[in-house]
């Protein structure tokens, strides 16, 4: 800002060469193009860092949206308006806000006289209509009422907040994109503040830690600490400041653990007995890769309306963590099978660069752990209510905290509801003999076998049950399951 006696210049940066966000979207839209993962990656990144840096001067994002955020030719973002509140509720303009804000305004409250504090849930509601027009080529107010579509502006805000009141969230249903990407939409645009996530559950969840952002555990440790700032209104930023002390680098291995890595390859081995443990480790890693496949492809029953998508969800990762933490402990163990065995140690020692390291698996552990009580909160707890149309022995399965291991769980909640998930899809396949046809049937053969998740990769079992995979009576591999289901390493 400059200053001539009284008088207030605003400066802003020259972009050359971009365009608004939302017509790139529209431009995608013309040629039915999808934006592609690393495409969005890199917006999700640069917001989250600007909205980093804003929240850290104690300034709030509030108005940005894809209307005002520039792209530039190397696909770094502009926020070109943020922070301060001009009149939003104007009549001609979309409604963006959470249903909180709406509230406010059609209570006739003035939050700019009442509250002195901003809260970040504000922000988070935002950035999940940001990814929600990513992925959906309209923004959230566009929505289908008794097959009309209306599109909301702040002329109709009451029937706006009618709308979002009688819903838990905005849906953000596709097959376009991995199911990790839709639950962070999902619980972005969850209708109920004190439900919806904050942005330090935002940085745990599974889509954001993929990421790797440099600077994580800095932003954590912030957002711990931070739910709220102070409410800036008419206050001057100079945002030159906005651009210092930049976060240290950090790498935070939190990915999801390259199972296929493990699954496909083999190591040479200076002992016979250590293709044994290889072997082991292999079927581990892949019954957690087909875990994760299913919950991933379980979203294509949205086009079906089918009401159980995110409890079966919530059992496959929850199968998932207690088979890795399982296979976590063993790869720590002096122990193999529970006896001392100096070659399983050998073994350890020559193949740590060969293996998941056990602080990867822990870090990811604690992942899998924040996304399933997400889950559990959002979309479990409802099923444990009278009136559920939820099977009986399933809803106790979800109410059982006593500790658990894979065999426990299978016969207590996990067997029902695969036998539950693969009734409904054959279903679906003799009812839909045309739509989509190859799509359910190459899930059901991915439901196959996780139907057995337990006996059915034990070394021997698993040798007998799936030889018929096999050519010229070779031995059958953990890989050939990949190949049979028609999985390369580039979804690694």
């Amino acid at each position: 800002m400059h200053m001539e006696g009284q008088k207030q210049f605003f400066l802003f940066e020259y972009i050359e060469e971009s365009q608004f966000l939302d017509q790139k979207i529209k431009d995608y839209s013309k040629i039915q193009r999808s934006f592609q993962y690393p495409e969005i990656q890199s917006y999700l990144k640069n917001l989250l860092l600007a909205l980093y840096q804003l929240h850290k001067n104690q300034m709030p994002g509030r108005v940005f949206s894809t209307f005002n955020i520039v792209v530039q030719p190397n696909n770094k973002i502009v926020l070109m308006d943020f922070g301060f509140e001009p009149q939003i509720e104007q009549n001609y303009l979309d409604i963006l806000a959470p249903p909180e804000y709406l509230k406010k305004i059609i209570d006739k409250e003035n939050a700019n006289q009442t509250d002195y504090k901003f809260d970040l849930k504000f922000d988070s509601w935002l950035l999940g209509a940001f990814l929600y027009h990513l992925i959906k080529f309209q923004s959230i107010n566009q929505v289908k009422v008794n097959n009309i579509d209306i599109r909301f502006k702040y002329d109709k805000k009451e029937e706006f907040y009618e709308y979002l009141k009688n819903i838990e969230y905005i849906p953000c249903q596709t097959t376009r994109y991995k199911n990790t990407l839709l639950s962070l939409v999902q619980g972005l645009l969850t209708c109920d503040p004190k439900k919806r996530l904050s942005f330090l559950q935002i940085y745990q969840h599974p889509f954001i830690q993929d990421l790797q952002l440099q600077g994580q555990q800095e932003y954590i440790q912030f957002y711990s600490q931070c739910q709220y700032i102070r409410d800036l209104q008419n206050e001057v930023i100079d945002t030159r400041e906005l651009n210092r002390d930049p976060p240290p680098i950090m790498e935070v291995p939190t990915r999801q653990p390259n199972y296929l890595h493990v699954i496909l390859n083999k190591p040479q081995f200076s002992d016979q007995s250590f293709y044994n443990y290889w072997f082991k480790i292999q079927l581990d890693c892949l019954r957690c890769y087909l875990l994760v496949q299913t919950a991933d492809k379980i979203t294509i029953l949205s086009n079906y309306n089918y009401p159980f998508i995110k409890v079966l969800v919530y059992i496959i990762k929850k199968m998932h963590l207690l088979i890795l933490r399982e296979m976590n402990n063993y790869l720590k163990s002096e122990l193999y099978q529970n006896q001392p065995n100096r070659n399983w140690q050998i073994f350890l020692n020559q193949h740590q660069r060969d293996l998941i390291s056990t602080e990867q698996i822990n870090l990811y552990l604690k992942v899998l752990e924040q996304e399933l009580k997400i889950i559990f909160e959002q979309h479990c707890q409802i099923h444990l209510q009278q009136g559920s149309l939820l099977p009986l022995e399933i809803q106790q399965s979800l109410n059982d905290n006593r500790d658990q291991d894979p065999y426990y769980y299978f016969l207590n909640g996990y067997a029902d509801a695969i036998s539950m998930l693969l009734i409904y899809v054959d279903q679906l396949i003799t009812q839909n003999q045309l739509f989509k046809l190859e799509e359910l049937q190459s899930f059901k053969k991915l439901i196959y076998f996780c139907v057995d998740i337990n006996i059915s990769f034990q070394s021997q079992t698993f040798k007998e049950q799936f030889q018929k995979l096999t050519y010229n009576n070779q031995e059958v591999q953990p890989k050939d399951i990949i190949t049979f289901l028609g999985i390369t390493n580039k979804f690694g």
